[in-house]
């Protein structure tokens, strides 16, 4: 009995201890940090440490799809070779690579062991995260649990950008603020955070009306996505708020018609104040923060002038990076040192540090090379697929279970899809806390199934199908 105890708590104690850590990586400044990001590694370092403890005390595998864990495998091990395999080693301070005698000449390594060292570090904790999130997903109340934390999360960090927009409170937060929203210093990340939730929390709207249930919890679910679309529009990111559009088109196109369908069943005393309710809480909201520094940054982008001469340079640049890193790339981390060396033929239009490409699928290539630039595309596009191929079977199922569990592989398609249209021009998934807010709406997608029906039984079983 005592052993059976400790099993369970080890099951449960790293699975509250996530959802805390989700609440954590926004809140801590976005995790890019360093002591931000040495905690982010530590605690999820704990929670994986106490799920393989669980797994052993209960003597079970992780429900994992084999292509996942191969793909997560494949990045360890090419992204650990390349570390403990360096070619060179960077002097910061004359901006040259020293040739260094790696342990094994004929594999291939990284130009910069100690900042792939790092970089390491946090993908390995990113990908055991993935794992255990689909692992743990496989339960469809921690599938719930996890994809309510997401969205909560996301509404206590909106909410606090809204006030401290709003009102200047807490002045410690920044020391000269300009255009930053809550704890995120360069706000097309904050943007890609809030489109990332925005779009979870549209899946969880879509599950908790097909399920059915107290009408009071449906209603704090739909209240809860304009304070969301509100820290869209008053965040300055342009990028995220045309991103922002385009989700939100795109649910209308996917759920009006059928809501149109079961028009006579919906309860209109209750939806019209909802909406009612929802449109002034978002109207006020933008109201009483001011839409201002959004409004400045589209002007400047509309005045004479106005180019973006550079990214296009970066971008031209990169390609010819990702050509000569080949299919293992320059190691993990490695892109600032490497860059300006591939500059020089720009002048001084590319001048200045530039500590991202502003294109993170090219940044990818680089660093990891095709093969695991293909690896990465495994893990996220095949959640995409996932996400696809579950809208298509139930897009006309009269079954409750079904639809509900397409609300979820909806509202992931909607997050996965906003920040990786994000990705094409800026470096959402360069930055910790929104790696791992990707990472875990694609460790549930990869866990979902069809629901499971009991035998003999003509209805869908009240529990949502998950697993391998």
């Amino acid at each position: 009995m005592m052993f059976g105890s400790a099993a369970r708590a080890f099951s449960e104690l790293p699975r509250w201890m996530f959802i805390g850590v989700l609440f954590y990586a926004p809140l801590a400044y976005g995790a890019v940090r360093d002591w931000a990001r040495e905690r982010l590694i530590l605690l999820l370092g704990v929670v994986l440490a106490l799920w393989v403890i669980g797994l052993t005390l209960r003597w079970t595998l992780p429900r994992i799809p084999k292509l996942l864990m191969a793909s997560c495998l494949g990045i360890l091990v090419l992204g650990w070779g390349m570390t403990l395999n360096p070619q060179f080693a960077y002097d910061g301070i004359q901006h040259i690579f020293i040739p260094v005698k790696p342990p094994a000449p004929w594999a291939p390594g990284t130009v910069e062991a100690i900042l792939s060292l790092r970089a390491m570090s946090l993908i390995s904790a990113l990908l055991g995260t993935v794992l255990f999130v689909c692992d743990t997903a496989s339960d469809p109340r921690w599938l719930r649990r996890i994809w309510g934390g997401l969205c909560l999360a996301g509404l206590v960090l909106i909410s606090f950008g809204l006030y401290h927009r709003a009102t200047g409170w807490p002045t410690w937060l920044w020391e000269h603020p300009r255009f930053e929203f809550a704890t995120y210093r360069y706000h097309p990340n904050a943007g890609a955070f809030i489109n990332i939730v925005v779009g979870t929390t549209l899946g969880m709207i879509v599950l908790v009306y097909e399920r059915g249930g107290k009408w009071w919890i449906r209603f704090w679910w739909v209240l809860i996505l304009p304070v969301m679309v509100a820290g869209g529009l008053v965040n300055a990111s342009k990028a995220a708020q045309g991103i922002l559009a385009f989700l939100l088109i795109a649910a209308a196109a996917w759920r009006l018609p059928v809501w149109w369908r079961c028009r006579s069943s919906i309860r209109w005393n209750l939806a019209l104040p909802g909406g009612i309710l929802a449109a002034a809480l978002l109207a006020g909201a933008v109201y009483f923060v001011g839409w201002d520094m959004a409004e400045r940054r589209w002007k400047q982008m509309l005045a004479p002038g106005w180019s973006n001469e550079r990214r296009i340079g970066a971008y031209e640049v990169g390609l010819q990076m990702a050509e000569e890193a080949g299919w293992f790339g320059f190691g993990p981390g490695t892109f600032q040192p490497v860059f300006p060396h591939y500059t020089l033929s720009q002048g001084d239009r590319l001048a200045g540090i530039w500590r991202e490409l502003h294109m993170d699928y090219l940044q990818t290539a680089i660093e990891f090379g095709w093969l695991g630039a293909g690896l990465w595309s495994v893990i996220m596009g095949g959640a995409i697929v996932r996400c696809l191929l579950i809208l298509c079977r139930v897009r006309r199922s009269s079954d409750r279970e079904e639809r509900a569990l397409s609300g979820l592989a909806g509202g992931a398609l909607l997050a996965l899809g906003g920040v990786g249209l994000h990705a094409l021009i800026d470096f959402p998934l360069q930055i910790p806390s929104l790696q791992l807010y990707a990472l875990t709406v694609i460790g549930c997608v990869w866990a979902l199934r069809r629901p499971t029906r009991p035998a003999g039984a003509g209805q869908a079983s009240d529990s949502l199908g998950l697993g391998e």
